[in-house]
């Protein structure tokens, strides 16, 4: 293989890895208090990116992540901010979320 060869199949791939590592969708449900979540603010970071969303009426919600990964989804509206780690992948991968309140007015949030 010459140089020539070598080095356009090269810069071919790496012209596609993008596309390669592309994220999918996280979707699922927000629930509080035993009751639907209903026009919640989430945020979902990976990678020094952000994609933000909020729930439906039934407290559902939808987002496209660009890439594939580790993430965090958050909410900025809730006291504390609270945030759980989820993964992005090729596919979309469902995470229904809980936030509890805490004795301090804090809240957490966890995948149910």
């Amino acid at each position: 293989m010459s140089k020539f060869q070598y080095r356009t199949l090269l810069l071919c791939g790496m012209a596609l890895l993008p596309f390669l590592a592309q994220g999918g969708q996280i979707y699922g449900s927000l629930t509080s208090a035993g009751k639907a979540a209903a026009g919640a603010a989430i945020t979902v970071s990976c990678a020094g990116t952000e994609s933000k969303t909020a729930t439906g009426p039934d407290g559902t919600y939808r987002v496209t992540i660009p890439q594939q990964g580790r993430c965090t989804v958050s909410l900025p509206g809730f006291a504390g901010t609270p945030s759980v780690v989820v993964f992005s992948l090729d596919k979309p991968a469902l995470y229904d979320l809980e936030a509890s309140k805490r004795p301090d007015g804090n809240y957490d949030l966890k995948i149910r």
